[in-house]
């Protein structure tokens, strides 16, 4: 079962998502819906992500147009050229090498566009983990946070696993033997990041008053 100190932990903390998401996770394996359970932990996670960010004012909607533009046009050639491996495909490179050089003159005239704009749907967890860490001035709480590093991306993949199909024509379900594993997976990357943020929010108080 989830840790109920985890749970009223994140509500005492202010993390009332966090908590209302470990509840319903809980309440599904008690009903021994395993998979729908593992899916409810991941965004039991997501939901620890947002609120630290929040908390340390990380805006997750908002980016440069411009850049967001060439980064996603980087991504497709760079999956053209993984899978054709021709010069064709090498050579569009330039082409948004130019568009970069112009993105960099608009940006350098133009204030408002430095200031980004909303975009649909949120950066990849990876992204606002890094962000978070890079948020963090306590050197004792980088150390901490980041040795979780690799535990997120381990039960994303989790998470993963529980939120789509088997692609081999399979049924894939999270079973029972699995979930304290998971569980504790799960648990230690929630608790760890709730409890280095509430501590980081102490340590800047503190440094308020003296």
């Amino acid at each position: 079962m989830i840790d109920q100190h985890l749970i009223e932990f994140a509500d005492s903390a202010g993390y009332s998502a966090v908590s209302e998401e470990l509840r319903r996770a809980e309440h599904l394996i008690q009903n021994s819906l395993f998979t729908e359970a593992t899916m409810r932990l991941g965004r039991a996670t997501e939901a620890s992500l947002y609120a630290v960010s929040r908390e340390f004012g990380i805006n997750l909607q908002i980016r440069i147009p411009e850049l967001s533009k060439i980064q996603n046009k980087i991504s497709q050639l760079e999956a053209a050229i993984l899978k054709k491996k021709t010069t064709a495909e090498v050579k569009k490179l330039s082409i948004l090498s130019k568009e970069l050089s112009e993105a960099i003159a608009e940006l350098m005239e133009n204030e408002d566009l430095r200031s980004g704009a909303e975009q649909d749907g949120s950066r990849g967890n990876d992204g606002i983990f890094k962000e978070i860490m890079a948020s963090l001035d306590g050197e004792s709480s980088k150390k901490r946070l980041g040795s979780k590093v690799e535990l997120l991306r381990k039960i994303m993949d989790q998470r993963n696993n529980g939120a789509h199909a088997c692609p081999f024509g399979s049924i894939r379900e999270i079973e029972a033997q699995s979930m304290p594993s998971l569980l504790e997976d799960f648990q230690d990357f929630i608790r760890t990041l709730l409890d280095t943020s509430v501590g980081e929010r102490a340590r800047r108080a503190f440094l308020e008053t003296t």
